[in-house]
Protein backbone atom coordinates (compact mmCIF):
# COMPACT_ATOMS: atom_id res chain seq x y z
CA UNK A 1 0.00 0.00 0.00
CA UNK A 2 1.43 3.37 -1.00
CA UNK A 3 1.79 6.16 1.51
CA UNK A 4 2.06 9.89 1.05
CA UNK A 5 2.89 12.80 3.30
CA UNK A 6 0.40 15.64 3.37
CA UNK A 7 1.41 19.08 4.59
CA UNK A 8 -1.38 21.17 6.09
CA UNK A 9 -1.16 24.94 5.89
CA UNK A 10 -3.28 25.82 8.91
CA UNK A 11 -5.83 23.27 7.72
CA UNK A 12 -8.93 23.44 9.92
CA UNK A 13 -11.98 21.20 9.64
CA UNK A 14 -14.55 23.75 10.71
CA UNK A 15 -13.51 26.94 9.09
CA UNK A 16 -10.69 27.28 6.52
CA UNK A 17 -7.13 28.34 6.99
CA UNK A 18 -7.60 31.88 5.70
CA UNK A 19 -10.05 32.73 8.47
CA UNK A 20 -7.68 31.53 11.18
CA UNK A 21 -4.79 33.41 9.65
CA UNK A 22 -6.99 36.51 9.55
CA UNK A 23 -7.78 36.12 13.26
CA UNK A 24 -4.10 36.01 14.13
CA UNK A 25 -3.22 38.96 11.91
CA UNK A 26 -6.11 41.07 13.23
CA UNK A 27 -4.94 40.44 16.79
CA UNK A 28 -1.39 41.30 15.82
CA UNK A 29 -2.48 44.53 14.13
CA UNK A 30 -4.21 45.71 17.30
CA UNK A 31 -1.21 44.75 19.43
CA UNK A 32 1.22 46.57 17.14
CA UNK A 33 -0.92 49.70 17.13
CA UNK A 34 -0.97 49.60 20.93
CA UNK A 35 2.82 49.38 21.05
CA UNK A 36 3.21 51.99 18.32
CA UNK A 37 1.72 54.54 20.70
CA UNK A 38 5.05 54.44 22.54
CA UNK A 39 6.61 56.38 19.65
CA UNK A 40 4.42 59.40 20.33
CA UNK A 41 4.84 58.93 24.06
CA UNK A 42 8.65 59.13 24.03
CA UNK A 43 8.57 62.05 21.58
CA UNK A 44 6.26 63.90 23.97
CA UNK A 45 8.47 62.98 26.90
CA UNK A 46 11.54 64.32 25.13
CA UNK A 47 9.68 67.56 24.36
CA UNK A 48 8.71 68.00 28.04
CA UNK A 49 5.02 67.76 27.18
CA UNK A 50 3.83 65.95 30.28
CA UNK A 51 0.14 66.47 29.56
CA UNK A 52 0.60 64.84 26.17
CA UNK A 53 2.53 61.97 27.75
CA UNK A 54 -0.42 61.26 30.03
CA UNK A 55 -2.87 61.65 27.15
CA UNK A 56 -0.93 59.23 24.98
CA UNK A 57 -0.66 56.76 27.85
CA UNK A 58 -4.43 56.89 28.19
CA UNK A 59 -4.86 56.28 24.45
CA UNK A 60 -2.48 53.34 24.62
CA UNK A 61 -4.54 51.89 27.45
CA UNK A 62 -7.73 52.27 25.42
CA UNK A 63 -6.14 50.57 22.42
CA UNK A 64 -4.93 47.73 24.64
CA UNK A 65 -8.49 47.24 25.86
CA UNK A 66 -9.63 46.85 22.24
CA UNK A 67 -6.73 44.49 21.57
CA UNK A 68 -7.71 42.43 24.61
CA UNK A 69 -11.30 42.13 23.38
CA UNK A 70 -10.05 40.91 20.00
CA UNK A 71 -7.73 38.50 21.79
CA UNK A 72 -10.56 36.98 23.82
CA UNK A 73 -12.70 36.53 20.70
CA UNK A 74 -9.87 34.84 18.86
CA UNK A 75 -9.21 32.53 21.81
CA UNK A 76 -12.88 31.50 21.86
CA UNK A 77 -13.03 30.95 18.10
CA UNK A 78 -9.83 28.93 17.90
CA UNK A 79 -10.63 26.93 21.03
CA UNK A 80 -13.92 25.78 19.46
CA UNK A 81 -12.35 24.78 16.15
CA UNK A 82 -11.28 21.31 15.01
CA UNK A 83 -7.57 21.13 14.28
CA UNK A 84 -4.97 18.62 13.28
CA UNK A 85 -3.06 17.38 16.31
CA UNK A 86 -1.24 20.00 18.32
CA UNK A 87 -1.92 22.98 16.11
CA UNK A 88 -4.58 24.51 18.38
CA UNK A 89 -2.11 24.78 21.25
CA UNK A 90 0.46 26.40 18.97
CA UNK A 91 -2.04 28.96 17.70
CA UNK A 92 -3.17 29.79 21.22
CA UNK A 93 0.45 30.21 22.28
CA UNK A 94 1.08 32.64 19.42
CA UNK A 95 -2.02 34.61 20.45
CA UNK A 96 -0.77 34.82 24.04
CA UNK A 97 2.54 36.27 22.88
CA UNK A 98 0.68 38.74 20.69
CA UNK A 99 -1.41 39.74 23.71
CA UNK A 100 1.82 40.24 25.64
CA UNK A 101 2.93 42.78 23.02
CA UNK A 102 -0.13 44.92 23.73
CA UNK A 103 0.25 44.44 27.48
CA UNK A 104 3.86 45.61 27.33
CA UNK A 105 2.86 48.73 25.43
CA UNK A 106 0.22 49.60 28.02
CA UNK A 107 2.22 48.67 31.12
CA UNK A 108 5.33 50.57 30.05
CA UNK A 109 3.31 53.71 29.26
CA UNK A 110 1.71 53.64 32.72
CA UNK A 111 5.08 54.19 34.38
CA UNK A 112 4.79 57.91 33.69
CA UNK A 113 1.44 58.21 35.41
CA UNK A 114 2.76 56.53 38.54
CA UNK A 115 5.48 59.06 39.33
CA UNK A 116 6.24 62.64 38.32
CA UNK A 117 9.79 62.28 37.08
CA UNK A 118 11.73 65.58 36.96
CA UNK A 119 12.55 66.99 33.53
CA UNK A 120 16.29 66.89 34.12
CA UNK A 121 16.04 63.14 34.75
CA UNK A 122 14.08 62.46 31.58
CA UNK A 123 16.62 64.62 29.72
CA UNK A 124 19.31 62.36 31.13
CA UNK A 125 17.43 59.34 29.76
CA UNK A 126 17.52 60.90 26.30
CA UNK A 127 21.29 61.24 26.33
CA UNK A 128 20.97 57.92 24.47
CA UNK A 129 18.69 57.30 21.49
CA UNK A 130 15.47 56.17 23.16
CA UNK A 131 13.46 56.80 20.00
CA UNK A 132 15.63 54.34 18.07
CA UNK A 133 14.95 51.76 20.75
CA UNK A 134 11.19 52.19 20.44
CA UNK A 135 11.41 52.16 16.64
CA UNK A 136 13.33 48.88 16.78
CA UNK A 137 10.66 47.35 19.00
CA UNK A 138 8.00 48.19 16.43
CA UNK A 139 10.20 46.95 13.59
CA UNK A 140 10.43 43.61 15.39
CA UNK A 141 6.64 43.40 15.60
CA UNK A 142 6.25 44.37 11.95
CA UNK A 143 8.73 41.64 11.03
CA UNK A 144 6.62 39.13 12.98
CA UNK A 145 3.55 40.14 10.98
CA UNK A 146 5.39 39.48 7.71
CA UNK A 147 6.47 36.07 9.04
CA UNK A 148 2.90 35.15 10.02
CA UNK A 149 1.58 36.21 6.63
CA UNK A 150 4.19 34.00 4.99
CA UNK A 151 2.40 30.94 6.39
CA UNK A 152 -0.18 31.42 3.64
CA UNK A 153 2.33 31.73 0.81
CA UNK A 154 4.04 29.25 -1.49
CA UNK A 155 7.38 27.98 -0.18
CA UNK A 156 6.13 28.91 3.30
CA UNK A 157 8.72 26.72 5.04
CA UNK A 158 11.70 28.54 3.61
CA UNK A 159 10.13 31.98 3.93
CA UNK A 160 8.96 31.57 7.52
CA UNK A 161 12.36 30.29 8.65
CA UNK A 162 14.09 33.27 7.02
CA UNK A 163 11.58 35.76 8.39
CA UNK A 164 11.62 34.29 11.90
CA UNK A 165 15.38 34.72 11.85
CA UNK A 166 14.85 38.37 10.91
CA UNK A 167 12.51 38.81 13.88
CA UNK A 168 15.16 37.38 16.19
CA UNK A 169 17.83 39.65 14.70
CA UNK A 170 15.73 42.77 15.22
CA UNK A 171 14.94 41.73 18.78
CA UNK A 172 18.67 41.40 19.44
CA UNK A 173 19.26 44.85 17.96
CA UNK A 174 16.60 46.28 20.29
CA UNK A 175 18.37 44.61 23.22
CA UNK A 176 21.66 46.20 22.23
CA UNK A 177 20.14 49.68 22.11
CA UNK A 178 18.38 49.13 25.43
CA UNK A 179 21.63 47.97 27.03
CA UNK A 180 23.37 51.17 25.93
CA UNK A 181 20.56 53.33 27.32
CA UNK A 182 20.54 51.42 30.60
CA UNK A 183 24.31 51.57 30.94
CA UNK A 184 24.19 55.36 30.80
CA UNK A 185 21.06 55.63 32.95
CA UNK A 186 22.43 53.51 35.78
CA UNK A 187 25.61 55.57 35.98
CA UNK A 188 23.32 58.31 37.30
CA UNK A 189 25.88 61.00 36.68
CA UNK A 190 23.35 63.70 37.59
CA UNK A 191 22.79 62.18 41.05
CA UNK A 192 19.06 61.85 40.46
CA UNK A 193 16.68 60.33 42.98
CA UNK A 194 17.28 56.56 42.70
CA UNK A 195 13.51 56.03 42.53
CA UNK A 196 13.36 58.10 39.33
CA UNK A 197 16.16 56.04 37.82
CA UNK A 198 14.40 52.83 38.84
CA UNK A 199 11.15 53.98 37.22
CA UNK A 200 12.88 54.79 33.93
CA UNK A 201 14.69 51.45 34.06
CA UNK A 202 11.31 49.79 34.56
CA UNK A 203 9.93 51.61 31.53
CA UNK A 204 12.75 50.35 29.33
CA UNK A 205 12.52 46.79 30.58
CA UNK A 206 8.73 46.53 30.23
CA UNK A 207 8.81 48.15 26.79
CA UNK A 208 11.44 45.63 25.75
CA UNK A 209 8.80 42.91 26.11
CA UNK A 210 7.21 44.37 22.96
CA UNK A 211 10.09 42.84 20.99
CA UNK A 212 10.73 39.85 23.26
CA UNK A 213 7.14 38.66 22.83
CA UNK A 214 7.38 39.00 19.05
CA UNK A 215 10.53 36.90 19.08
CA UNK A 216 8.81 34.29 21.25
CA UNK A 217 5.90 34.17 18.80
CA UNK A 218 8.29 33.68 15.89
CA UNK A 219 9.76 30.65 17.71
CA UNK A 220 6.28 29.09 17.72
CA UNK A 221 6.04 29.71 13.98
CA UNK A 222 9.17 27.58 13.62
CA UNK A 223 7.48 24.85 15.65
CA UNK A 224 4.56 24.90 13.20
CA UNK A 225 7.00 24.62 10.32
CA UNK A 226 8.76 21.69 12.01
CA UNK A 227 5.40 19.93 12.44
CA UNK A 228 4.75 20.26 8.72
CA UNK A 229 1.81 22.69 8.85
CA UNK A 230 2.87 24.50 5.69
Amino acid sequence: MSTSTTHHRFSIFSRGEDEVLKLVITNLDFAIETARGLVKLVDSLKNHDKSMVLSVAKSIGEMETKADSMHQKAIEDISSGSFFGGIREDLLEILEYIDNIADAGKDSSRVFSQRNIPLEVTDYLFKRDVRSFIDKLIETDDALKVAVLALGEKDAKTKVVELATKVERKEEEADEIRASILDNLLKNEIKADPLDIIMLKEFLEIADDVADSAEDASDVLLVLIAKGYT
